[in-house]
């Protein structure tokens, strides 16, 4: 090879090196746009997946947060034979999440039968029906932070094949006379009203049965080789354990709140042995419930006082749980977001017989359900 051939070919080999050296920070440009692009592509796809969220799941996630919220519902048989006298009943068990004493509170239903079809629901004595009906609940003297609803039901008619169904607290006055009406009724209506239960996303995680067969696991026990994790106290994963059972037999609900609080106080480790000592494969599928997030609550709504107390270890200033006597402010509390209860909601709502569930006859004395829609009857209600 002569040595013209030889030199030429070192300087193309120093200028392709030169080259390669100089388009290095356009290649690192390039890969760093690639991963920016990436990881907005990543970003979008969880901003999409949280917009996607089921209609019915989003209501549900914001109804929990609101004053009132109807956490449980029940199907009552008052009498198996003689149901024009003591007719089948559905209750609304409601959770006061204010520090306020709340005197009257008005809620609705809708429901379906077993074909998951909609009904259009009809009070006892009623003489009209609609898919939502709603139940005024006078004097019903709910305390801070207390529930309603165990003693008493709305009546229906003997004639509806009621299977499944859905309470929503429209409504409540306290006693300072500020009323409150729920800004996601609207929301409710249109996912619900007049809806098949198969054309609601989501619907078996929120309705309730009435033989409540997807709302109650069985009870669990103790595999018999359960041996609790050396570094974990056996009293504090006592009480996890009684508080997980108690909690699952309350609602759905208020286990998820709770397991969310153990997450934020650091307790997950209890949470595994619960699952190892009990044999169940994952917590959140055995007891159908939603694995949430702790910035999603306000854990002074809960009621999660605990028998056990290290304050080295487990207790948590930030999260007391107790509370004070006084009302506190909240997002309603302003006169001007009320409407003025001289203002009578009689004019929407007609008596019918709404009873405490007794074997008595029933009294006519403490609620009135309405033969009227909600809010607008010219609309939804049928002549």
């Amino acid at each position: 090879m002569s040595f013209k051939r030889i030199i030429t070919s070192i300087i193309t080999l120093i200028l392709l090196a030169m080259l390669g050296i100089m388009a290095l920070p356009y290649m690192k440009g390039e890969k760093h746009i690639f991963n920016k692009e990436s990881h907005e592509v990543n970003k979008v796809k969880a901003t999409t997946k949280e917009k996607i969220l089921s209609a019915a799941s989003q209501l549900e996630k914001d109804l929990k947060k609101q004053d009132l919220y109807a956490y449980d519902s029940k199907y009552v048989v008052q009498d198996e034979k003689y149901k024009s006298l003591y007719p089948d009943m559905l209750q609304a068990l409601i959770k006061n999440n204010t520090n306020k004493d709340i005197r009257d509170v008005q809620f609705g239903f809708v429901a379906w039968d077993k074909n998951g079809l909609p009904i259009k629901l009809k009070g006892n004595i009623d003489l009209g029906k609609s898919y939502i009906r709603g139940v005024n609940g006078d004097a019903v003297n709910l305390t801070a932070k207390g529930t309603f609803g165990e003693a008493h039901g709305f009546e229906i008619d003997k004639d509806l094949e009621v299977d499944t169904f859905k309470p929503i607290v429209v409504s409540y006055t306290d006693f300072k006379g500020n009323k409150w009406h729920n800004p996601k009724f609207d929301e409710f209506f249109k996912v619900y009203e007049g809806k098949r239960l198969k054309d609601i996303k989501d619907s078996d995680k929120y309705i309730y049965y009435k033989n409540k067969k997807s709302k109650t696991p069985e009870k669990v026990t103790l595999k018999n080789d359960a041996k609790l994790p050396e570094n974990l106290n056996q009293k504090k994963f006592d009480e996890i354990s009684k508080n997980i059972q108690k909690k699952s037999e309350a609602s759905p609900e208020e286990l998820e709140a709770y397991i969310a609080y153990l997450k934020l106080m650091g307790l997950l480790a209890y949470l595994d042995a619960y699952e190892a000592m009990y044999g169940l494969d994952d917590i959140y599928n055995y007891y159908d419930i939603e694995e949430t997030n702790p910035d999603d609550y306000n854990f002074d709504d809960y009621d999660f006082s605990s028998e056990y107390d290290d304050s080295s270890e487990y207790s948590d200033e930030s999260y007391d749980d107790t509370y004070d006597t006084e009302e506190t402010p909240d997002e309603y509390s302003d006169e001007e977001n009320y409407e003025d209860t001289t203002e009578s909601s009689t004019d929407e709502y007609t008596d019918e017989t709404y009873t405490e569930d007794t074997e008595e006859a029933p009294v006519d004395d403490t609620y009135s359900e309405d033969t009227t829609e909600l809010y607008d009857s010219s609309e939804y209600v049928e002549e």
